[in-house]
């Protein structure tokens, strides 16, 4: 992968402020001329191949020196290669290769469309050069953590995992998915020789699941299939090599009090905020923490809602047992009633164990739960009203203590009436219902929050704020937040990244999208104090502007007198 997308976030991130700066379109592409970032009319075409048009950038990488097309039509590159530039609607063009240990890794360059852009590029040529190198260098910086940033990890994390879990099956497998070498336990767990696994063709994918902090993944081996929990390690060498450490997924179920950390887990503490609401919530999960009752938490996207059901399992006598999130918004329904309630055996296999099985003292959290087959929505409500349950495609019945808990963005009683949601399944999930507020809803949780992240990003990037302006709070606290947790993160972020140098955050360092929603309702008041000066006017016109006239006027407006009188001043009537 080039290392241009691997640092994509921050290569857009450059490109924005170097088009701000400049007042241009900006673009920057990698060696196999894919645009990684682009502003203005070049933002909608991020991760589009140009290399068929591309030939200034070709020319750019080829020479590793700035190229300069001042008159398009008139540039040789241009007459020979573009096919457009009859009606070519760039007026000028600067690219700047951009250099890692002497080799180019991909092109930044900025464009203009009008004579008027075009005349200040020519003015300002020499400085624009400049401001695209120190660019060009600043984006090559970070590649170059990115990449030993990588090397490192990985290095010590394969260490790391290799000396703590000198147990654990390993498969080396090279660039292209190819099995090279795998230890002893590897032949163990899969029941295969080195030489049997190496001629075999392996095929490795993910179940979409996680079990304690390691990933599912299903490995089909020797005509066989594995279900294996473990994580990948890449290297970031020549080789290109990658590691799958992993154990049984029936094994690692069992030993999951031992794969966590306890450390990351606080209970009822990891649900934050000082609004009333959030300390409700709070009161509310310890009230229903030990209760044999399934628990339905409902709320937007955004509001980090696995927080509320950790927090319920955590502070009930379950905490020590396994807790485990099930994502149902899969494609392969089918595959998901295996997982959750595993398979039967036949005369040549013995069958697998399910998670309901394996967490048969535990807690399972069906993360979107709207999202289920009417078939699987069946079987859970069995389950719920019997504690029993039939493997697939079997008759015996399985009978198991786990306690179920759902999540849900959507309204489930109107899925229930329309027919999308089993009306029995939805009264039987929301008899203990959770309601989590939007954030907006909220007003303590927010200037919270935002403290919080501003902070906490902040001390990342090393910096210090000194200063944040008023009107900052103040469309921070009414801003709608349509994304909640997961927008007023990724905001504060950005107006850390954008704060000015001396440390003050005003209203230009926060999101666009912000911006506008506050000039908008700043407009909406401006036009209601309009009309209302322009009434008050009228019925003083048509009344008179005697003391008499003016309670006329109070009474014909439907407000008070004095309130008529503290209007006539505020909008500076003559009476």
């Amino acid at each position: 992968m080039e290392v241009l997308r691997e640092i994509q976030d921050t290569v857009i991130l450059y490109a924005n402020i170097l088009s701000q700066i400049l007042k241009m379109d900006v673009t920057i592409v990698d060696t196999n001329l894919r645009r990684v970032a682009g502003t203005g009319r070049m933002a909608k075409q991020v991760d589009t191949d140009i290399s068929e048009e591309g030939h200034i950038f070709k020319q750019t990488l080829k020479t590793c020196q700035t190229q300069v097309v001042d008159s398009p039509s008139e540039n040789e590159i241009c007459q020979k290669y573009c096919s457009h530039i009859e009606d070519c609607k760039e007026t000028f063009h600067m690219s700047t290769p951009i250099m890692e240990k002497g080799k180019p890794i991909g092109v930044i360059c900025f464009t203009c469309y009008t004579k008027k852009q075009k005349a200040h590029a020519m003015r300002n040529k020499e400085s624009f050069q400049k401001f695209l190198q120190q660019f060009a260098d600043l984006i090559a910086l970070k590649a170059a953590e990115k990449r030993e940033m990588q090397r490192d990890a990985a290095m010590k994390e394969l260490l790391k995992t290799i000396v703590n879990h000198l147990d654990v099956g390993v498969l080396v497998l090279n660039k292209q998915n190819q099995v090279v070498e795998m230890n002893d336990m590897c032949c163990e767990i899969l029941r295969l020789s080195k030489s049997e696994i190496c001629t075999e063709e392996v095929k490795i994918s993910k179940t979409g699941n996680q079990i304690g902090d390691f990933e599912e993944y299903c490995v089909q081996a020797g005509g066989n299939s594995y279900n294996l929990v473990g994580r990948f390690i890449y290297l970031g060498m020549k080789e290109e090599m990658s590691f799958l450490l992993f154990k049984q997924a029936e094994r690692t179920m069992q030993e999951s009090l031992g794969l966590r950390s306890r450390k990351s887990v606080v209970g009822i503490d990891c649900i934050e905020g000082e609004s009333p609401q959030a300390k409700r919530m709070k009161q509310e999960v310890l009230k229903i923490a030990d209760s044999p009752t399934s628990v339905l938490v409902l709320g937007e996207k955004g509001l980090e809602k696995e927080k509320i059901v950790r927090a319920i399992h955590e502070e009930s006598k379950r905490k020590d047992q396994l807790f485990l999130i099930i994502n149902c918004a899969v494609d392969d329904q089918e595959r998901l009633e295996k997982e959750l309630f595993g398979i039967a055996g036949e005369r040549s296999s013995r069958g697998k164990v399910g998670r309901l099985e394996a967490v048969s003292k535990g807690t399972v959290v069906l993360e979107d739960v709207e999202k289920l087959s009417q078939e699987l929505q069946r079987k859970i409500w069995e389950f719920l009203e019997n504690g029993t349950f039939v493997r697939y495609r079997g008759t015996k019945k399985y009978k198991v203590g786990t306690r179920l808990l759902f999540t849900s963005s959507e309204n489930l009683a109107k899925a229930a009436e329309e027919g999308k949601f089993l009306y029995p399944l939805y009264y039987r999930i929301s008899t203990l219902l959770l309601r989590v507020p939007p954030l907006r809803e909220r007003q303590g949780d927010i200037h919270y929050f935002a403290q919080k992240y501003l902070q906490q990003y902040a001390d990342k990037m090393k910096k210090e704020i000194h200063a944040i302006s008023p009107k900052v709070y103040h469309c921070i606290d009414t801003y709608s937040w349509p994304g909640n947790l997961w927008e007023i993160r990724s905001a504060m972020e950005y107006a850390v990244n954008m704060m000015q140098l001396d440390g003050q955050i005003t209203m230009e360092e926060l999101p666009e999208r912000i911006r506008l929603e506050e000039e908008e309702k700043e407009e909406e008041n401006l036009n209601l104090a309009a009309m209302e000066k322009r009434m008050i006017e009228k019925a003083i016109a048509r009344y008179g502007k005697g003391t008499a006239d003016k309670k006329k006027v109070a009474e014909v407006l439907g407000i008070g007198v004095a309130t008529l009188y503290r209007k006539i001043k505020k909008y500076g009537i003559e009476v």
